[in-house]
């Protein structure tokens, strides 16, 4: 089981992002790949953050491997995260997002499921809604930005940050060129038309969609 994160300038989301898999009830080895336009910063300090985030090692049996680089596209910074590992020591990868809620159970729901129908891609829906400080429990996001040509194509709704995959359906991600776009549209239409690619809704509710404003296609849904 892989865990795969890229991050840009958000080291304390990036900390949480990382105790949070570190804390959870099945063990996932997480890759990171932290990426800026900028070497540094002046005035001593650093986009290196690792003493913010060696003592997060051994917190639990998976490893866990960061490198920084880069900024490139959406696509390039995920599928940079993906080869710091060896795809093929792995059947299971989890697209953990830097910014969500994933709660402690969550990857273990992600394997259970997969283990029972063998899917090739999946998500889930967002349980509850958090929106700055405001905490909305009955609220549920089921997809982000689906449109009807990706309904057409068979494509289940799901949350993007809650995307796993299995081996066949990353090693056709990886074959994919550089895209100026974003990543999970690219990727969920790629996988629809790769021949016996399955692709599924979980029903696991362990998934919290988080809007703070510094995200990349919602952040004008923050409210004050």
């Amino acid at each position: 089981m892989l865990a795969f994160t890229c991050s840009r300038h958000r080291p304390l989301m990036l900390r949480h992002c990382i105790m949070q898999l570190q804390h959870q009830t099945y063990p996932a080895d997480h890759v990171v790949y932290v990426n800026s336009s900028e070497n540094s910063y002046p005035d001593e300090t650093t986009l290196q953050y690792d003493l913010l985030l060696d003592d997060l090692r051994g917190a639990s049996t998976a490893r866990i491997k960061i490198a920084y680089g880069p900024s490139m596209s959406s696509h390039k910074n995920y599928l940079a995260a993906l080869r710091l590992a060896e795809v093929d020591d792995y059947d299971l990868f989890l697209k953990i997002d830097d910014d969500d809620i994933y709660l402690r159970d969550y990857v273990k729901g992600v394997v259970r499921d997969f283990c029972a129908r063998r899917w090739d891609y999946s998500g889930s829906v967002s349980t509850g809604l958090l929106n700055g400080h405001r905490w909305k429990p009955k609220a549920m996001l089921t997809d982000l930005g689906l449109e009807q040509a990706d309904r057409d194509m068979g494509i289940p709704g799901v949350m993007p940050p809650s995307a796993a995959f299995s081996r066949r359906a990353v090693q056709a991600l990886l074959e994919i060129p550089d895209v100026r776009c974003f990543e999970d549209i690219v990727w969920r239409r790629h996988l629809a038309v790769v021949p016996q690619i399955s692709m599924v809704s979980r029903k696991d509710r362990n998934f919290v969609y988080n809007i703070h404003g510094g995200n990349v296609s919602t952040s004008h849904l923050l409210q004050a």
